[in-house]
């Protein structure tokens, strides 16, 4: 079966794109298209859930601040973040989108 973005482009497995941040209208996150779900068809659009692995740029550390001392190492890792989302909140990553600024 064939899914689509919010604006028409076709979309799969594997995919990176932006989703559209929840009770914003203009602001989305980067990430990774991983599975889809429930799929139904809405009024001659086809709709589906999408998982999605997003990009987390935070570092997580393995002890907490006030826990550190001086000379003892401390790592850090990246926290992976996965949500269902709808393919209606969801467009196609590509590089030309962004602006010059950005970069």
């Amino acid at each position: 079966m064939e899914h689509f973005d919010n604006i028409g482009n076709k979309i799969g497995i594997g995919d990176e794109v932006l989703v559209l941040v929840p009770k914003t209208d203009a602001t989305y996150r980067r990430g990774v298209i991983i599975d889809f779900r429930n799929e139904w068809n809405r009024e001659d659009y086809f709709q589906c859930e999408v998982l999605i692995e997003y990009w987390c740029e935070r570092l997580y550390c393995d002890t907490k601040w006030c826990y550190q001392k001086r000379g003892e190492p401390v790592t850090f890792s990246k926290k992976i973040t996965k949500a269902w989302r709808s393919n209606t909140d969801i467009i196609l990553y590509k590089e030309n989108i962004l602006n010059k600024y950005d970069k």
